[in-house]
């Protein structure tokens, strides 16, 4: 028998300030079981929702028109050190993978080459709620 948890909706907040990518997140995550998705596309933003709301998963663009999407990752860990944070940038260097790491990032990806794998990783990530 399934646990109730096991049936919950894992809410996912995607950073990035390019609209076609943002969506294109959204839509593949919004296909999913059991997977609420928001989106934000600059720091500010992202920041606001992570004031007001909880997330179980969070995907953070590093470049941001307003800030860094580091700021994003230190706050979502700051909520919740149990946030899924998974990086998808196209300012992948092993530099700025050191960095998302030290702040708590599960997984860094270059979004060129590794797009459908986050995706996969975060709509499997469990349900926790507030």
């Amino acid at each position: 028998m399934k646990a109730a948890s096991d049936d919950r909706s894992i809410r996912v907040l995607v950073v990035d300030d390019s609209a076609p990518v943002r969506h294109r997140l959204m839509a593949a995550l919004d296909e999913r079981d059991r997977v609420e998705v928001e989106g934000a596309a600059t720091c500010h933003d992202a920041l606001a929702h992570l004031a007001g709301e909880h997330f179980d998963a969070i995907i953070i663009d590093l470049s941001l028109p307003d800030g860094s999407g580091l700021d994003v990752l230190r706050a979502a860990k700051k909520n919740d050190p149990r946030c899924l944070a998974v990086i998808l940038t196209s300012m992948a260097s092993q530099e700025a993978a050191n960095a998302c790491r030290a702040l708590g990032a599960n997984h860094f990806f270059d979004k060129t080459t590794h797009f459908d794998e986050a995706i996969a990783i975060v709509s499997s990530a469990p349900a926790r709620g507030a």
